[in-house]
C-alpha cells in the first residue's frame, strides 16, 4: 500500500554498472483473488503453500521478451495506478501454443518473471493480469520470425513485487 509520508527516507545512490535488461524466464498461474499463501512486506513477497505450485514455465529466447511497470499519479483524482505490461515472444507457430494462448485469453493470471539479473518479480499481485493482445505471424522472408507475440497487462495499486523465494521454488504441480 502506498505510504502518505511527506519525506524521502535515505539517499538514492547509483548502483554498479552490471544490470542487464530482458527476461530470462516467465512462469504463469491462474489468478487467486484470495492471495492465499502470498505475504508482502515492504514490497517483498514470500510465497508459501498453494502459492508455490501450479506455475507453468514459458521459456524466453534471449533478448526478445520484456516487462514494464509504469506508475501514474493523478493529483486531481488522488489516485496512483501502476500499469504492468509483459511482452512475450514465442518463435514458432504451432498448434499447442495456439491452444494455450486461446485459453489464456479467457483467464486472469499471476505472472512471475526472472530477469536477466537473476531477480524474481511478481506481476498482477492483487488484481491479476490478462492477455490483452496477441498475434501469430509467419513473417515474409526466410530470416523473419515465424511465431507468436503476446502482451499481458494488469493495473495494480502498488508497483511490482519482488519475490524472496528462489525461482525453482515456483513449481508446476
Amino acid at each position: 500500500m502506498p505510504n502518505c509520508s511527506s519525506s524521502i527516507v535515505g539517499a538514492v545512490l547509483l548502483d554498479c554498472l552490471n544490470s542487464n535488461g530482458g527476461i530470462d524466464e516467465i512462469k504463469i498461474k491462474t489468478f487467486d483473488s484470495t492471495l492465499s499463501g502470498i505475504t508482502v512486506t515492504s514490497g517483498v513477497g514470500t510465497l508459501a503453500g498453494a502459492a508455490l505450485s501450479g506455475w507453468k514455465m514459458f521459456e524466453c529466447e534471449e533478448e526478445t521478451s520484456m516487462a514494464d511497470d509504469a506508475g501514474a499519479t493523478s493529483s486531481t483524482e488522488a489516485t496512483t495506478v501502476y500499469t504492468q505490461t509483459i511482452t512475450y515472444i514465442n518463435n514458432k507457430l504451432k498448434a499447442s501454443f495456439r491452444n494455450t494462448l486461446n485459453n489464456m485469453h479467457a483467464m486472469r493470471t499471476h505472472v512471475a518473471i526472472k530477469d536477466n539479473n537473476g531477480l524474481v518479480w511478481l506481476f498482477g499481485y492483487e488484481r491479476g493480469m490478462i492477455v490483452s493482445a496477441s498475434s501469430g505471424s509467419t513473417g515474409t522472408a526466410f530470416n523473419e520470425r515465424n511465431g507468436y507475440s503476446l502482451t499481458l497487462t494488469g493495473r495494480e495499486k502498488q508497483p511490482i513485487v519482488s519475490i524472496s523465494n528462489t525461482w525453482t521454488a515456483l513449481i508446476d504441480a
